[in-house]
């Protein structure tokens, strides 16, 4: 136990005060004190963790919706990779269809037409294992989403809009439109 002198200013200077300043109390209050700062210290230390621990969890998710996504567009790519490739073979293809519609009626020249149209048939089956398939138009409802009108025409015959003539083959690839139908269309007529 110390003591300490204390001058006190309206006091005579021979009267002085002597003030216990022993640390009996200060034990207390610094052990609650080193506590509380402790406690302090921990939850500000929990709420890092948290943070941290939230970070990694987003981290985690985005990095699995990453690769998620990757892998769909790689099965995307393998799957529709080839759709450039049938999209610039299918104007040979008209023309080869186009050519074989008008052939000519003599017997060396019906043999010749139908070597092409044993050709044309390979073809097609070649291109129908790798996932193209013709739309079928010709006498179906007309579809926007698989046909392409390039001519309407009117008529009592049918109730709704009905596909005449094709003028050009539609293919989709995979079911992906890749070319719709170019046809002409019998409307109702508004009588």
């Amino acid at each position: 136990m110390t003591q300490e002198t204390m001058e006190d200013s309206t006091l005579p200077m021979d009267k002085k005060m002597t003030i216990d300043s022993s640390t009996e109390d200060f034990p207390e209050d610094s052990a609650e004190n080193e506590l509380e700062t402790m406690k302090k210290t921990v939850s500000k230390l929990q709420a890092e963790l948290d943070e941290a621990r939230n970070g990694l969890l987003l981290a985690r998710a985005d990095f699995d919706n990453t690769r998620k996504r990757m892998e769909r567009d790689k099965q995307e790519a393998i799957k529709y990779g080839l759709e450039r490739l049938f999209k610039d073979l299918l104007p040979s293809l008209d023309v080869l269809d186009k050519a074989l519609e008008n052939s000519p009626t003599e017997e060396a020249a019906k043999a010749y037409v139908q070597g092409f149209d044993m050709i044309r048939n390979q073809f097609y089956e070649a291109l129908e294992k790798h996932g193209l398939a013709k739309i079928e138009a010709s006498g179906q409802s007309f579809d926007p989403d698989f046909h392409q009108a390039i001519q309407r025409v009117e008529s009592t015959e049918v109730t709704s809009d009905t596909v005449k003539d094709v003028f050009m083959t539609g293919f989709s690839f995979n079911g992906r439109v890749i070319r719709p139908a170019m046809v002409s269309v019998f409307v109702p007529s508004g009588e």
